[in-house]
């Protein structure tokens, strides 16, 4: 019975090639996976060599209209038919129309489409089997789908519909009148939308709340037949509640960033339109202009301009360039409420999501300073002092935007620590969204200064033997939770005695950051369910990492462009993905600084990206050992601290977290207090910021390396500027860039005294 079973199956497999419609099974890049036997009918073989492309095999009449049908269904994810073409290969002429069904097979995960070649040689047999089979294939989606007759009947639904509806097999055939049928959804506008899409031919669609607090994005769409006539009405009911769980948590990440812009008093934060008409006007933007949000809003910012200003087109001047270049700086007199003047250092960035959305403008009031050289009468060292502020005003900037990024990450550690909020899974999982924030604005502070750096030959690299594989791992596991949120699947390189030992002469830290910018940038562009894939292979006398995404690609006309500094192509993806387009410009440098070299390849766009990066290969020098951390035991029982920052804010919260940890701490404002406790008590360890009033850090450590008392204690620097040479030539044994994250900073701490002890 058995080799009955089985011959039955073959023969079944083999009427329906035979007697069924022609088709063909291919993935997205119009690649043939499979065709039926009859298909080849519409098919011819063409000179030069083989191909599997659909495009180049299909007949030249069918070309135009099978490549617009595809790209059709996969714009709108669903079947879609092309108009009826007479098509001769040979005999008589028949009517052809060709149907292209997405398909997604959950056992392989493979995302295919299935092309369905239709003789409409009259109602026959052939063309019914296909509707049916399109409609099978309909009905193992998970999109939930009612249809109802213009009488509002229903006339066909998904078996899906069932979680929705209260509805039977039996409904469809009865025609079921829809205002009978119960449903969990809290759509009272339901019966009315589709009469109304039904009698306007419009599309309606709405995101819907159900009774089990799920949502739905519900499309209502006229139903038209083969004869092109309105029949009913068709829904469709798409499950997006992680979408909508996804926006609230954005909403919520929104309001936090507007409470942080609200309570900035010095920096004046203001957004506007495209046009230029204000939008957003937070309180320090009242203080310094004199205006409130009222009196501004839906306002052109002209007005903060003097009337020159205005008269030669400054304000659309500034937009322009903000547009062109990515940012536009100025530093200038403006206008106060009440008529007076200030001078005011500004930064205006345009918003862009696809297309431009509007612009941000940052300013502070330089007024005193400004009119302190004035009144000195030195106007060439005023010139002179503007010109070192534009000079450095990535690091003054990433200072001032470390300050507000250290308060977020030092009062998210002090929640993390609540009882309240550890048995809080949303209160978790809010955390976790702000650590990621900070760490990812963070992260382009880092960028923007390392570029700076390497640009202005300021980068000091830390050269030694560094096994490349260990590097890999390394990063591999740090992005391993990005790519777990993003589902985009790694695979790491393959161990083999060919790979294992290859060791390059750099920076460990540099190479690090070379290959997390790569991954990371390659999850971010690669759609759910994609994967990225790492190797390494010897190649002459160079390493070669390839990091190999199936992601949106890259236009062939942009490749150039993508390691350029504020080059970032526009890449088509889901969700908002803009930067400042520094991760890859800071790549290519540090490769160079290496003696490598880093390359972009992609064969177009949706066609995913190889970012290549090539390392001289070291002579074979074993690497150095590596001794772990010490890992911190959570404490700092009986520990004796010193705190020096000249922010109460920043100090107080320091103070207790590492109070929390069992540390015995004291706090000072500023050097000169600090001197005096350091002459008074006796400290295990020393941490303190850097750039301080009365007495700032170096000066600070300075003194009490020629002092006496605690004069041999461990120094730890905090810096707002990223890693500072003149720290490290004053005696610090380690700094730390703020925002400081708590771990990192208790196992500095751990490290510092273990080693002091120790010795």
């Amino acid at each position: 019975m058995s080799d009955q079973s089985v011959s039955y199956s073959v023969l079944h497999q083999r009427a329906m090639e035979r007697l069924g419609p022609p088709t063909v099974l291919i993935d997205h890049a119009f690649r043939i996976v499979h065709l039926s036997e009859s298909a080849g009918r519409y098919l011819r073989h063409v000179g030069g060599e083989p191909s599997h492309h659909l495009l180049t095999l299909v007949h030249p009449a069918l070309r135009a209209d099978l490549r617009a049908t595809v790209h059709e269904a996969l714009k709108k994810d669903q079947t879609v038919q092309s108009r009826h073409m007479p098509f001769s290969n040979g005999g008589p002429s028949v009517q052809v129309r060709i149907a292209v069904s997405p398909f997604h097979d959950t056992d392989t995960s493979e995302h295919l489409l299935l092309v369905v070649f239709e003789e409409l040689q009259g109602k026959n047999g052939a063309t019914a089997k296909t509707k049916q089979e399109l409609l099978d294939l309909i009905s193992s989606t998970d999109v939930l789908t009612v249809l109802v007759d213009g009488s509002m009947r229903v006339k066909w639904f998904t078996p899906q519909a069932v979680r929705l509806f209260d509805l039977k097999p039996a409904d469809a055939g009865e025609g079921r009148p829809l205002q009978d049928v119960r449903h969990r959804l809290i759509y009272p506008e339901l019966l009315n939308d589709v009469y109304e899409s039904f009698k306007s031919l419009r599309v309606i669609e709405r995101e819907i709340k159900a009774t089990d607090k799920r949502w739905y994005l519900t499309k209502i769409r006229p139903y038209r037949s083969a004869d092109d006539r309105i029949e009913g009405v068709i829904m469709n009911f798409v499950d997006i509640s992680e979408r909508v769980k996804a926006q609230e948590a954005l909403r919520e990440g929104v309001e936090r960033l507007r409470l942080i812009a609200e309570n900035t008093k010095d920096f004046a934060i203001i957004s506007m339109d495209e046009t230029g008409h204000v939008t957003g006007w937070n309180r320090a933007a009242e203080l310094i202009f004199g205006y409130s949000e009222d009196d501004m809003q839906g306002q052109p910012l002209d007005r903060i301009f003097t009337p020159e200003d205005r008269a030669s087109g400054r304000p659309a001047q500034e937009l322009r360039l903000a547009r062109e270049q990515g940012h536009a700086e100025d530093e200038r007199w403006h206008l106060r409420k009440d008529g007076s003047r200030f001078y005011c250092s500004g930064v205006v960035y345009p918003l862009m999501d696809g297309e431009l959305k509007g612009y941000a403008k940052i300013a502070r009031d330089l007024t005193d300073k400004c009119l302190e050289d004035y009144q000195q009468q030195s106007v060439l060292e005023r010139w002179k002092e503007t010109n070192v502020l534009k000079d450095q005003f990535i690091a003054i900037m990433s200072h001032e935007l470390r300050h507000p990024l250290n308060l977020i990450q030092l009062n998210m550690e002090l929640l993390a620590r609540s009882p309240e909020i550890r048995t809080d899974p949303k209160a978790v999982a809010a955390l976790d969204a702000v650590r990621r924030a900070v760490h990812n604005q963070s992260q382009i502070i880092e960028d923007l200064l390392d570029l700076s750096r390497v640009q202005t030959g300021k980068l000091k690299l830390q050269i030694e033997p560094v096994p490349v594989q260990r590097i890999l791992h390394t990063v591999l596991a740090a992005v391993s939770t990005q790519a777990r949120e993003a589902r985009v699947t790694l695979h790491g390189p393959r161990h083999d005695a060919d790979t294992a030992n290859l060791i390059v002469h750099g920076d460990a830290s540099r190479i690090e950051q070379i290959v997390w910018n790569l991954l990371s940038n390659a999850i971010k562009f690669t759609p759910a369910g994609g994967t990225v894939t790492v190797t390494l292979v010897r190649e002459g006398d160079e390493a070669r990492i390839d990091v190999q995404d199936t992601g949106v690609g890259i236009p062939s006309e942009s490749i150039e462009k993508v390691f350029t500094m504020f080059g970032q192509v526009e890449r088509h993806t889901q969700g908002n993905h803009n930067g400042l387009g520094i991760g890859l410009a800071l790549v290519e440098q540090l490769a160079q600084a290496h003696g490598g070299r880093v390359r972009a390849q992609s064969p177009g766009e949706g066609l995913g990206s190889t970012f290549t990066i090539w390392l001289p290969l070291a002579g074979h020098e074993s690497p150095q050992e590596v001794h772990p951390m010490p890992s911190s035991s959570g404490t700092l029982e009986g520990l004796r601290l010193l705190l020096v920052d000249d922010s109460e804010e920043i100090v107080s919260m320091l103070a207790t977290l590492c109070e929390m940890e069992g540390a015995q701490v004291h706090t000072a404002l500023d050097g000169q207090q600090a001197l005096e406790l350091l002459e008074s008590f006796d400290f295990d360890i020393l941490i303190t910021d850097l750039g301080m009033p009365v007495m700032d850090g170096y000066t600070l450590l300075t003194r009490l390396r020629s002092g006496s008392r605690n004069a041999d204690i461990p120094a730890i620097a905090l810096t707002g500027y990223g890693y500072s040479e003149k720290a490290q030539l004053v005696g610090f044994t380690d700094q730390l860039c703020k925002p400081v994250p708590m771990k990192r900073l208790l196992e500095k701490l751990t490290e510092a005294v273990t080693q002091r002890r120790t010795a």
